[in-house]
């Protein structure tokens, strides 16, 4: 009986092995048209033009860095930077407009508006807005975040405000039961 149950598997395997030397196993055209279905009619890449304009105050002064630039880059006011960039940003205060810039590195400031690619963490005392077209992958940290659609952000968020500041109005009035509720939880 057993010679038989062997017999029965061999069958099985040479029919199976029979039905695939009929057929190919190259999935070269079946992969290339299953990836022309998935490509948009239209291309992804947005104008600046249509996405609107950018919203950032005019540069005090522009810096435009070659290729192979390593540098640390301390500025006051609004800075502009274009170029590719190895280093580190920092400023107590001031805003930093990264254009169509490649930077590779940390960046400290008030403000920051990023148009180009970021490779490296973001530290800003304000805000940060990252705009369309825009690239970043490093972790932010900030009381305020923006990602304009057409960004791509890849890091993590770190919100530096206490619950306490977030829960209160503009007005300095209280934000209301959901605030009562809070004060009465310890947070850890």
């Amino acid at each position: 009986m057993e010679d038989d149950h062997n017999s029965q598997v061999d069958v099985e395997v040479s029919a199976t092995r029979s039905k695939l030397a009929g057929t190919s196993l190259e999935t070269r055209t079946r992969f290339d048209a299953w990836l022309d279905k998935l490509k948009p009619s239209e291309a992804i890449n947005p104008q600046r033009s249509e996405a609107g304009p950018v919203e950032h105050p005019p540069a005090d002064f522009v810096v435009e860095c070659d290729e192979g630039t390593h540098c640390r880059i301390s500025f006051e006011g609004v800075l502009h930077l274009d170029g590719l960039l190895r280093g580190a940003v920092h400023s107590e205060g001031g805003t930093l407009v990264a254009g169509l810039a490649i930077i590779e590195g940390e960046i400290s400031v008030g403000i920051a508006f990023i148009e180009g690619s970021v490779t490296g963490n973001i530290r800003a005392t304000e805000r940060v807005t990252i705009q369309p077209g825009a690239k970043v992958w490093g972790d932010i940290t900030s009381p305020a975040l923006s990602v304009r659609p057409g960004a791509l952000f890849q890091g993590d968020c770190i919100f530096n405000e206490t619950i306490d500041r977030r829960l209160i109005s503009p007005t300095g009035e209280r934000a209301g039961e959901f605030s009562d509720q809070i004060q009465g939880l310890a947070i850890v």
